[in-house]
């Protein structure tokens, strides 16, 4: 066997080896979506250049909210129709694509009580490049309201199971609703209330968390969240964490996390300095929060960091443990050539 050749088999080899350790399934979906949709705007509408509703109401009245839907396809493509409210996610920022979440008691009346579609046109199927335009009731209550209401209309194709993976993706498209009774500004007037600190694990991971709220019906953007933990009794912080361009829902409350890292946590009493700015608002505010022994040692074991970590030496043991019997391997076709 030639150089070339062995040098073609041994790295094929190595090549394999690598391969089979790491090897790991990914899911790439091609398909795209097969409808687009249209607001369609009335008088109501305050800014017709908007992208999303941004509609003008009045107390005990009633206005109808269309959409239009446009098949983008021969074959038939059914759609779940459904109104969202606004939410602050873990990420702080706007979020329309939470169907369930838990809504903060500061909200009055949100949108999906009063923005409802109709129960013939809750699923759609359109097909062959046709038009559809779905119809929904805005309700207003007899009390008046001051700022937004904030939330989605949601279209949603429905899912189609893989067949080899059993695996299920949802396609679809959120058009914004955004209400008001009232000519001030949306995005003026917002508010931040910090309620409580603490640590915890956020899927799996050991976090530092603050919890904040918007108690005010005003939407609130361009906010920068810079947070310092220490420990008790030292001038340096143990964990820095600055977030910038978040955003926050109204009526909205949210958790801002600091990562706590690999490190195991440890039982003892921190204190959290944290200061937010947004346009020429600011907050600041410094709290003590105590982690009990048992309430580390619960969190330690169960966080994913940690596992992870135990595994990523793992891997490197074994990475060059084959990279060593690779080139051991290599030399050794090496020397049977010299010695012939």
């Amino acid at each position: 066997m030639c150089k070339k050749q062995r040098n073609i088999v041994f790295f094929s080899f190595f090549i394999l080896l690598i391969c089979l350790f790491f090897n790991q399934k990914t899911a790439h979906a091609e398909e795209t979506v097969g409808f687009s949709v249209t607001p369609v705007f009335s008088e109501s509408q305050i800014d017709p250049n908007l992208g999303y509703f941004y509609l003008k109401t009045a107390p005990n009245t009633t206005q109808e909210v269309k959409v239009t839907i446009k098949s983008l396809r021969k074959e038939p493509t059914t759609i779940s129709v459904h109104v969202n409210d606004a939410v602050t996610n873990d990420n702080v920022s706007v979020e329309y694509s939470n169907d369930t979440p838990k809504l903060d008691a500061s909200l009055k009346y949100p949108l999906s009580e009063l923005l409802q579609v109709k129960e013939n046109e809750q699923e759609i199927t359109v097909s062959n490049f046709e038009e559809k335009t779905v119809t929904l009731t805005l309700t207003l209550p007899k009390e008046p309201f001051s700022g937004i209401k904030l939330g989605g209309i949601r279209f949603i194709e429905q899912s189609q199971k893989s067949e080899s993976k059993g695996l299920s993706n949802r396609y679809g498209y959120t058009v914004g609703v955004m209400i008001s009774q009232d000519s001030a500004p949306y995005n003026e007037g917002a508010n931040l209330l910090l309620h409580d600190v603490g640590a915890k694990l956020n899927r799996g991971l050991k976090v530092v968390y603050a919890q904040l709220q918007n108690p005010e019906p005003k939407l609130m953007g361009g906010l920068t969240i810079n947070a310092d933990v220490y420990k008790k009794g030292e001038k340096d912080p143990i964990l820095t964490e600055s977030r910038s361009q978040l955003s926050v829902a109204p009526n909205s409350t949210f958790y801002y996390f600091i990562p706590w890292g690999i490190e195991d946590l440890r039982a003892g009493t921190y204190e959290l300095h944290m200061v937010a700015t947004a346009g020429e608002n600011s907050w600041e505010w410094t709290e003590k929060f105590e982690v009990g022994v048992q309430e580390a040692a619960d969190i330690n074991a169960k966080a994913l960091n940690r596992l992870s970590l135990d595994r990523i030496v793992k891997i490197i043991i074994i990475f060059f443990g084959i990279l060593t019997t690779g080139i051991t391997l290599y030399r050794g076709f090496g020397l049977k050539k010299k010695n012939h």
